[in-house]
């Protein structure tokens, strides 16, 4: 994305200096009426805030704290009194980073004492509309303005050329954050479009046992009458079908390993009471089955014994899968992930019983109840890392993990697609990231993780 904005900012002639821009952004007092003149005013930085503020960052080359700070300001004149078309071209480009403008006549901005009192931060509390994917090809842009002088509106065809960038880490800055350092248990619920975080090793012990919800730009504590007795090692999904997550198993703080089920509605934790389920374990895998709706869950340990059965959940009831030929070894700390386009289950890496780490990839045919390893140079062996399904592109996304007896932290991201491994950007965390969870954010269409009280993001 910056360098669309660098190509388009030469395009559109936005070539004076910083300090010279910041000047005509600042001047909060009517301009000249010439003929033909507009101002862009900036209304919201939408959804994607941290890459709408990175963007700002390109056109001011302001440091971060300053874009923040002016945000906080909005509305705010981005361009005041320029050409109609640049005012056009600038409009598009805010656009197509989720940024809201308008372009409206020089003698209606606000003079600065109707400027609500700059804030700390540009972070609101809740998401105003969900924002929309920007897909590659030629765009032709057709806007409106007006001024003092009356309306116009101006057609260009084929105006912007989108491509698709590479993928990037960006930490986001929230005002509230837990403070989970890892081995805590995260979904994204699709139906109230939030993640919401249960548990975790927040730097010592007693492990946590609270629960918080992320709308997208801030996270918020929920206070709940019930908690699971699992601290760390369970885990839970999102059951689109039944509209809850799904929290299994996972260790207590005596170290006990747990055979409990527990849904959380989003405002509360009810333990489920079912006759059959899983054994006792901790740090297992699971993953939805988005077509016939139904939870899996594999592996895991129990303190003593490691385990490669296979568990199915159909949103009442618990029944172990007969599996027909090969099984994947016993193993812990793996990852497991619906992988739509095949309608299958993918599992990769994880620890064996002897402690060491794997780099095995497998696939289960949910048809067919068979598991296939498949041959796919990519990741090194390791364990404690974690992946995640990306509808839109129909990839899987893994990063971070541990090797080594836990001396190796990875902060690799590789992504799977077409049977294949690509190695992509890497988390810029210089101590790796491990026994963390990544889920995928459909609204905002970027994977997300928390690792040592930071948020990150990948999009």
């Amino acid at each position: 994305m910056n360098e669309m904005l660098r190509t388009i900012l030469e395009l559109i002639g936005l070539r004076e200096s910083p300090r010279a821009m910041m000047q005509r952004k600042l001047r909060l007092v009517s301009q000249s009426k010439t003929p033909g003149r507009a101002t862009l005013v900036v209304k919201s930085l939408g959804m994607k805030q941290n890459s709408a503020i990175s963007a700002l960052r390109e056109i001011t080359d302001l440091p971060r704290a300053d874009i923040i700070a002016l945000a906080g300001m909005l509305p705010l004149p981005l361009l005041t009194n320029v050409s109609m078309e640049t005012a056009v071209a600038a409009q598009k480009l805010l656009t197509l980073i989720g940024v809201e403008s308008e372009i409206v006549s020089p003698d209606t901005i606000p003079t600065a004492s109707q400027q609500p009192a700059m804030r700390e931060t540009a972070v609101s509390t809740h998401r105003a509309r969900k924002p929309f994917a920007v897909q590659p090809g030629l765009y032709t842009v057709t806007l409106t303005a007006v001024n003092a002088y009356g309306s116009d509106a101006r057609t260009r065809s084929q105006y912007i050329t989108v491509t698709t960038g590479a993928h990037t880490w960006e930490q986001i800055i929230t005002t509230h954050s837990p403070l989970v350092w890892g081995e805590y248990a995260m979904a994204y619920d699709s139906g109230r479009d939030v993640v919401a975080l249960y548990g975790g090793n927040a730097g010592g012990w007693p492990y946590e046992n609270s629960t918080w919800e992320f709308d997208g730009t801030d996270w918020e504590p929920i206070t709940t009458t019930n908690q699971p007795d699992a601290v760390y090692g369970m885990k839970m999904v999102y059951d689109e079908s039944h509209n809850q997550i799904l929290l299994f198993g996972g260790s207590d703080n005596d170290d006990t390993a747990l055979a409990e089920t527990w849904i959380f509605s989003g405002t509360s934790w009810l333990a489920v009471t079912i006759s059959q389920s899983p054994p006792a374990r901790t740090n297992h895998a699971m993953a939805y089955d988005s077509d016939a709706g139904d939870i899996y869950l594999f592996g895991g340990n129990d303190g003593l014994a490691y385990f490669n059965d296979l568990w199915r959940y159909d949103g009442s009831a618990w029944s172990q899968v007969t599996i027909s030929g090969t099984m994947p070894p016993p193993r812990t700390l793996s990852t497991l992930v619906y992988d739509v386009p095949g309608g299958r289950l993918l599992l990769f890496g994880g620890r064996e019983e002897a402690g060491a780490p794997l780099a095995d990839l497998w696939e289960f045919d949910i048809n067919t109840s068979a598991w296939t390893e498949l041959t796919a140079s990519g990741p090194a062996a390791r364990y404690a890392h974690s992946m995640a399904y990306n509808p839109a592109t129909g990839a899987v996304i893994m990063v971070g993990g541990v090797s080594d007896a836990g001396d190796v932290v990875f902060g690799d991201t590789w992504q799977f697609q077409n049977g294949g491994w690509t190695e992509l950007e890497p988390i810029p965390l210089s101590g790796g990231v491990a026994y963390h969870t990544l889920v995928y954010d459909e609204n905002t269409q970027a994977f997300l993780l928390v690792s040592g009280g930071a948020t990150w993001e990948y999009r």
